[in-house]
């Protein structure tokens, strides 16, 4: 059971056209894609899920009606990735 205080307030955002984000590693590499969507969405990651979320300097290109985002740099294989829409 949740309980909340007088002076909190709760925000959510259902967003029916959001895609999910897959990831998959072959090599040294990260592909990350996402369905194209009405809203534009941008991938963020970080070193903690809990911490500071930054977007991936990386654009994403389209390949077969999916944003793809190829990431090569070995930094980028122990961070969280999510997509956020913009």
């Amino acid at each position: 059971m949740f309980g909340a205080g007088r002076w909190d307030a709760f925000v959510l955002k259902l967003v029916s056209d959001a895609p999910s984000l897959t990831v998959a590693r072959a090599g040294g590499t990260l592909t990350l894609r996402w369905r194209v969507c009405a809203s534009e969405y941008i991938v963020e990651s970080s070193e903690d899920y809990a911490g500071h979320w930054t977007p991936l300097p990386e654009k994403p290109i389209l390949q077969n009606g999916q944003n793809t985002v190829i990431l090569s740099d070995p930094a980028y294989s122990s961070r969280f990735f999510r997509l956020r829409c913009r």
